[in-house]
């Protein structure tokens, strides 16, 4: 029986079937695509090793994407490749034991701390951490858990923050996070149901790499003139300009919450 069939048997049963929800795909194009869309939806990934998996692990991690993993594997293989230390590895013949499995994956996962896997770069590396940390926020949230010191997770490398940073490497990152920001804007007054995510990894990006505030407001006023710019060859009012300042204004405050929690309680 081929495994996407036992699967979705698996996933059919009694026990399974309010617990999970499952989505198989065959192609691993399509299984990126849709990661990559739904990165902030997903609880835990189910991969078969596969010479494949490889390729697919690489993917994840240059986009920075960091989930729970369980791996199926055949014991008369040796692939099983790397990803996570989060990553659980079972048998194909122990599927019944796929429950479990999926809990301790996302358990370790919680678990990890602030050292994301080796990036090829400082700017890489906040990237990577970044979003480890809004994963595990929104799976810890998302099942009632707590995630225990947050000391823990607010480990910062002094390494890649940006005062450490060489020219080029700050250039990186401040047109990194001035993309970013400028998706928060355009998003910020409609029904975005992605925006508090944006804002979430914008500013995980910004504490991790210890970005100044007045930087994060030149970003702003550098991004606001160029949008002032534009309404002015399109003939229109710059007034609405000033209600992005509540843009600021709540992604500072998310910023200095972050700073709050970072530190020991008293």
């Amino acid at each position: 029986m081929a495994l996407a069939e036992q699967l979705q048997r698996w996933s059919e049963q009694p026990q399974n079937l309010e617990r999970y929800r499952f989505q198989i795909f065959h192609q691993p194009g399509d299984f990126l695509r849709f990661v990559d869309r739904e990165q902030h939806q997903i609880d835990c990934l189910i991969l078969q090793d596969t010479p494949d998996l490889a390729t697919v692990f690489d993917r994840l991690q240059e986009h920075a994407t960091m989930l729970p993993a369980v791996v199926l594997f055949d014991e008369s293989t040796d692939f099983c490749a790397l990803y996570l230390n989060a990553t659980r590895y079972l048998a194909i013949d122990s599927l019944s034991q796929l429950d479990g499995a999926i809990d301790e994956a996302m358990s370790k996962f919680l678990a990890i701390a602030a050292e994301p896997p080796t990036a090829e770069s400082p700017v890489a590396a906040i990237a990577v951490t970044s979003s480890l940390l809004l994963q595990q926020r929104r799976l810890a949230d998302k099942l009632k858990q707590r995630l225990g010191d947050w000391g823990l997770y607010y480990k910062r490398n002094p390494r890649t923050f940006f005062k450490q940073l060489d020219r080029d490497e700050r250039q990186v990152l401040l047109q990194q996070l001035k993309n970013e920001y400028s998706e928060i804007v355009l998003q910020y007054f409609t029904e975005s149901h992605g925006l508090n995510e944006r804002i979430d990894l914008f500013v995980n990006q910004a504490f991790f790499a210890d970005v100044p505030v007045d930087a994060i407001v030149q970003l702003h006023m550098e991004l606001m003139d160029e949008f002032s710019k534009q309404l002015k060859l399109e003939g229109r009012s710059e007034e609405i300009l000033l209600d992005y300042r509540l843009t600021l204004i709540d992604t500072l405050a998310h910023l200095c919450e972050m700073y709050r929690r970072s530190h020991p309680q008293s």
